[in-house]
């Protein structure tokens, strides 16, 4: 991952390792990644027991991420 980013995200040591400031933000950015993805599967927990239209209120990468290929797809054909 230090190399895709292109920046180191732990400095390492003899008795361990501590997070860079690029580390650090990853590690915010990964928490509020987890949080809008607890927030998503609340929010789609309401419509478990029918169709309804469908907000994800989700991240763009989160979306890439998580989001199937064909749901659009599937989504229109059910409509």
């Amino acid at each position: 991952m230090e190399e895709s980013l292109g920046a180191p995200l732990l400095e390492r040591h003899r008795r361990g390792v501590r997070a860079t400031p690029a580390g650090a933000a990853l590690v915010h950015h990964a928490q509020l990644v987890t949080q809008q993805l607890e927030r998503m599967r609340g929010e789609l927990s309401e419509y478990a027991d029918g169709f309804s239209p469908l907000r994800t209120d989700s991240l763009p990468v989160v979306s890439k991420i998580y989001w199937p290929e064909n749901a659009d797809d599937a989504i229109m054909d059910a409509a």
